[in-house]
């Protein structure tokens, strides 16, 4: 499991607290948790043509995963059909409890992509996540769950790539080892139901402390948009994967997980999260990069932090980079940080 794994999937977890990417259900006739969006395969529901296949239904079944994951790509899939929403049941089984989530992406009136998310469980509550960036606040991700509100910043260059974390990781399917070997999805049938088309993969997991096995089902309309995923993992049975079809008798599911996207459709979270961070008493935090300074209005009651695209992120009072700060105060009227990322561990 490579370090650029963990780190992408420390962000995914920050936005739905709960990412697994695997599941367990019924046949795919019958998918758990409702039926297939009733605009699957209609390529003209939304009014706009699919990036990938101009408005006009293309050989699904021909399609890789790798053309799968890249006509699936968020920033173009918005600029088509003005909003991505992802419906996500995190299905009850005996390790895990019920939990839901709604996921919108979309362009804000200054042209960057943006997402908002609501996730809902029986343990945690509810959480609010926003990723957001304007002509006049730089991309940070927003995070609201109780009375605890959290703020977390990225390079320019970095931000759309963390925006798009949930849906790259969970809901595309994944080609690259960038995700850690383990993650790797191999294609195992193809099949047309209907206006869809059905592709179940496999992704094992031969960890020697906890050997898993994943299936996941997509249904891929005619322009190749991803209109439902289904997932379910299993510990492998003696280190190996039963020959059975998805969906039968496998033993306990350790994860169940159901999604559902639909293109085109109106906005209805509208979260006022970011207008609460940075507002009201604020400091005035100015943070510096590699090559970019950043300067932002935050709440005094907002934990801050910051991210690049490294493992670790270390936070320094000065510019020589000598006085290392645990974390982001803004406790003060003005802060000043400069940030710097590392795959290698911190020292003590």
């Amino acid at each position: 499991m490579t370090m650029k794994f963990l780190k992408a999937l420390a962000i995914v977890l920050c936005l739905s607290l709960a990412l697994s990417l695997c599941a367990c259900g019924d046949s795919p006739e019958n998918p758990a948790g409702g039926n297939v969006p009733e605009n699957a395969g209609n390529g003209d529901d939304a009014g706009a043509a699919a990036p990938a296949a101009n408005g006009e239904g293309i050989d699904v079944s021909a399609l890789t995963l790798q053309d799968i994951n890249t006509m699936n790509d968020v920033p173009a899939l918005v600029d088509a059909y003005g909003t991505v929403t992802v419906e996500v049941n995190y299905l009850e089984t005996a390790t895990d409890p019920a939990a839901s989530q709604n996921i919108e992406y979309y362009r804000n009136s200054d042209g960057y992509l943006c997402s908002e998310a609501r996730y809902i469980d029986e343990i945690y509550g509810t959480s609010e996540t926003v990723y957001s960036k304007t002509n006049d606040v730089p991309g940070a991700l927003y995070n609201s769950m109780d009375d605890e509100n959290w703020l977390n910043l990225f390079p320019a260059s970095e931000y759309q790539e963390f925006c798009t974390t949930y849906f790259d990781v969970a809901v595309k399917p994944i080609v690259s080892e960038a995700y850690g070997e383990a993650a790797m999805e191999e294609l195992q049938s193809v099949d047309p139901q209907d206006d869809v088309y059905t592709f179940i993969t496999l992704a094992v997991d031969n960890n020697p402390d906890y050997p898993t096995y994943v299936r996941a089902l997509y249904y891929v309309d005619n322009l190749g948009r991803i209109v439902f995923k289904e997932t379910m993992c299993y510990e492998l049975v003696n280190g190996e994967v039963p020959d059975v079809a998805f969906g039968m008798d496998e033993g306990e599911c350790l994860t169940h997980n159901t999604y559902y996207i639909s293109y085109g459709e109106d906005r209805a979270l509208n979260l006022d999260t970011m207008s609460r961070m940075t507002s009201g008493e604020t400091c005035e935090l100015t943070v510096h990069f590699d090559d970019e300074t950043q300067t932002i209005n935050v709440s005094k009651d907002v934990g801050v932090t910051a991210s690049t695209d490294y493992f670790y992120t270390l936070f320094y009072t000065d510019a020589d980079k000598t006085q290392q700060a645990d974390f982001i105060d803004v406790a003060a009227d003005k802060a000043e940080y400069w940030i710097v990322g590392s795959d290698d561990f911190p020292e003590p």
